[in-house]
């Protein structure tokens, strides 16, 4: 962990290594390590708190994880990206594939998702401009 001048900390510890050996460096430590825990020791911790403190964040990410699975069950193949929705995966998946499976029948114009293909039809393709002057 990287150790960061705490704001409104004046208070110097010594921070020990995995080790317990004294690295010889008087450090202050993020508050930010105090908030996440719930409880207020004035802005600073010991390395033994910290440690205990690197632990229980490390515990609430694997329950956030797991949490986040739960409500997106859907995770995209690719890059992990996780989906309510079975098919809203389907349409991100599509980033990384390149697949268009949405054709425009008059021009043969290809898109991913299917608005892409009727913002298409309603601007870019339309009969009605095809044949006024303002189309060329």
């Amino acid at each position: 962990m990287s150790h960061v001048l705490s704001a409104g900390c004046d208070k110097d510890l010594t921070c020990f290594q995995d080790d317990g050996e004294v690295n010889g460096r008087a450090m202050k430590l993020p508050r930010v390590w105090i908030l996440g825990s719930g409880t207020d020791v004035g802005g600073c911790l010991s390395s033994a708190a910290v440690l205990q403190q690197q632990q229980q964040l490390q515990v609430e990410k694997q329950q956030h994880q797991h949490s986040l699975a739960e409500q997106r069950p859907y995770a995209c193949p690719y890059c992990g990206r996780r989906f309510k929705r079975s098919d809203h995966r389907r349409q991100h998946e599509r980033l990384h594939t390149g697949e268009k499976p949405y054709v425009c029948t008059k021009c043969g114009a290809k898109y991913p998702q299917q608005s892409g293909l009727h913002y298409h039809k309603l601007n870019s393709c339309r009969d009605d401009r095809r044949d006024s002057a303002e189309y060329f």
